[in-house]
C-alpha cells in the first residue's frame, strides 16, 4: 500500500533540509533546501523528475513550462526528465522510455554532516507494469543533491547520479539521458560550447551526419546528438546569470535540443514564446546503446553549476 504524503514526510523529512509534500497537480514532491540560503531543488516522485533548481543567489536555473501537465500520466514538460531504458526513438519502446512516466519511491534522504548538503535517492524497480513494455529485471536509482557553494562556483551546484543495475539472469541493452532544460533569456543569443571538438554529430531532425563540432548556436530548430563529447560543456545564455557549466561522467554523448518556433507551436504543454527561453543540454547514451551483464551496474553523473 502506498504511503501517504504525511507518512513519507515523517519517514524521510529532515528538519531544515528535506521536506515532502504535495506539489503541482497534487503530485508528491521532495524539496531540498537550506534554512540560510536560496539554494533549493524540487524533485517529483512521478518520473523522478527535477522541476526546479534555484542557486544560492536566488536565480532559477532550470526551465519548466508554465503549461506543463501534472496529471501523473503525461511526462512533465521541462526540468530534468529521466530517459530510460530508451533515448528518443533508439529502439522499439515509446519515445524516451517509461521511467519518466513511472512512479518512483523514496529510498533515502540524507544531509551531509560537514557542509549540510541535502540529498534524496529515488528508486524504480522492474515490476509487472514495466514488464508490459520491457521484459528485463532492473533497479534504477536517481540521487539528487543541491549545494549552496562549491570550490568552482560561489552560487552552488545541482548534482545528479543515475545508476542502472541489472538484477536479472541475463544481460540487457539500454540507452538514456538526463534530458535537462536550462533557462536562457533568449536562445537566439545563446551558444553551447565544448572544450574540444566532439566526435561525429547526428542531426536527429534531418537524419544526417556531420563532422565534429565545438559550438552549437540556435537560428532554427536544433536536435543534435554529439558523440564522444568532452566531459565539460558550457552554455552561454548571453548574461552572467544565464551561464551554466554542465559536467558529465559515464555518459558518452550530449544531445542539444530546442524546438524553435514552428515545432513548439504544436506542443500544447509549451507556451507560445517558451522556445526562446530554454536550451536542452542532455548528457546521454544517444548513439550506441550500452549492454549491461547480469549483476553489473552502470553509473552516469551530471553536475550543473
Amino acid at each position: 500500500m502506498a504511503k501517504s504524503v504525511a507518512d513519507l514526510h515523517k519517514t524521510f523529512g529532515i528538519d531544515g533540509s528535506v521536506a515532502i509534500g504535495p506539489g503541482r497537480g497534487g503530485l508528491t514532491c521532495v524539496k531540498l533546501f537550506y534554512p540560510d540560503s536560496c539554494a533549493s531543488a524540487y524533485v517529483y516522485l512521478f518520473g523522478a523528475h527535477i522541476t526546479s533548481w534555484v542557486d544560492s543567489t536566488g536565480v532559477s536555473r532550470i526551465f519548466t513550462s508554465e503549461n506543463a501537465i501534472f496529471d501523473g500520466k503525461k511526462a512533465i514538460r521541462g526540468g530534468v526528465p529521466v530517459c530510460f531504458p530508451q533515448f528518443g526513438k533508439l529502439g522499439d519502446l515509446m519515445q524516451h522510455g517509461f521511467a519518466r512516466n513511472s512512479y518512483w519511491e523514496i529510498e533515502s534522504t540524507t544531509v551531509d554532516s560537514l557542509d549540510k548538503t541535502p540529498s534524496v535517492t529515488l528508486l524504480l524497480k522492474s515490476s509487472g507494469a514495466t514488464k508490459q513494455f520491457w521484459e528485463h529485471d532492473f533497479e534504477l536509482r536517481l540521487a539528487v543533491s543541491v549545494s549552496k557553494e562549491t570550490l568552482n562556483s560561489a552560487s552552488g551546484s545541482l548534482d545528479c547520479q543515475l545508476k542502472v543495475s541489472n538484477v536479472g539472469s541475463s544481460s540487457f541493452t539500454f540507452s538514456g539521458a538526463l534530458h535537462t532544460y536550462l533557462n536562457v533569456p533568449d536562445v537566439r543569443r545563446a551558444a553551447v560550447t565544448l572544450e574540444s571538438r566532439s566526435g561525429p554529430v547526428f542531426d536527429n531532425r534531418l537524419r544526417d551526419q556531420y563532422p565534429g563540432v565545438n559550438e552549437v548556436k540556435f537560428t532554427d530548430e536544433v536536435d543534435l546528438s554529439l558523440t564522444k563529447v568532452p566531459d565539460i560543456i558550457k552554455l552561454d545564455g548571453s548574461t552572467p546569470t544565464s551561464r551554466t557549466t554542465i559536467e558529465k561522467a559515464g555518459f558518452p554523448d550530449v544531445v542539444v535540443w530546442n524546438p524553435y518556433i514552428e515545432k513548439s507551436a504544436g506542443m500544447a504543454d509549451l507556451e507560445d514564446s517558451a522556445w526562446m527561453h530554454f536550451v536542452c543540454v542532455e548528457p546521454a547514451i544517444a548513439k550506441d546503446p550500452i549492454t549491461l551483464g547480469q549483476g553489473k551496474t552502470w553509473v552516469g553523473r551530471m553536475r550543473l553549476s
